[in-house]
């Protein structure tokens, strides 16, 4: 969650700095205010321009900047397709892209995390996202392992695609 930075409240001799809240003029209180603000900006500039560049073909918007009413940003997104679930219908080389495509999402949602800082924040959405696209991985890893199993009639998926080998 981001903290809301507040523009400089004036009280009996000066103006409140929003950071250090102490009294000082009013020239220093907005430029600690648009210090504040230029951070804001670039923290989420670059923690949205990971998710951006990390989504490759997943990209479904740019970058999108919420601001508050003190023209503050207060937070921004990228939106990601995160593919569903591989089927058996599938063929392999659909199971292999959409396993790639889950892949992609999940490193996107993740990629900020590297940047550090306040910048490097995973909100509950990035969260969201790795957690679902783990999950479309797993499950189409799996069927893309049985339909292996299948075409090669080995013995690992524990009965699936198995042949029966009766000699001598």
């Amino acid at each position: 969650m981001i903290n809301k930075i507040v523009i400089p409240q004036q009280v009996n001799n000066g103006f409140l700095d929003p950071k250090s809240k102490k009294v000082t003029t009013r020239e220093k209180a907005f430029e600690g205010f648009n210090r504040m603000k230029q951070q804001r900006y670039n923290d989420v500039m670059s923690h949205e321009q990971a998710h951006l560049s990390a989504a490759k073909h997943l990209a479904a918007s740019g970058i999108h900047l919420d601001y508050d009413s003190n023209g503050v940003v207060s937070g921004g997104h990228v939106m990601i397709n995160v593919p569903k679930p591989g089927t058996k219908n599938m063929s392999m080389k659909e199971l292999e892209q959409n396993k790639a495509d889950a892949r992609i999402a999940r490193e996107a949602a993740y990629a900020p995390a590297f940047l550090g800082g306040d910048a490097g924040e995973l909100s509950g959405a990035d969260k969201s996202i790795i957690a679902k696209a783990s999950s479309v991985e797993s499950i189409t890893n799996g069927i893309l392992q049985q339909k292996k199993c299948e075409c090669q009639g080995c013995n690992s998926c524990k009965g699936i695609g198995n042949k029966l080998n009766i000699s001598g």
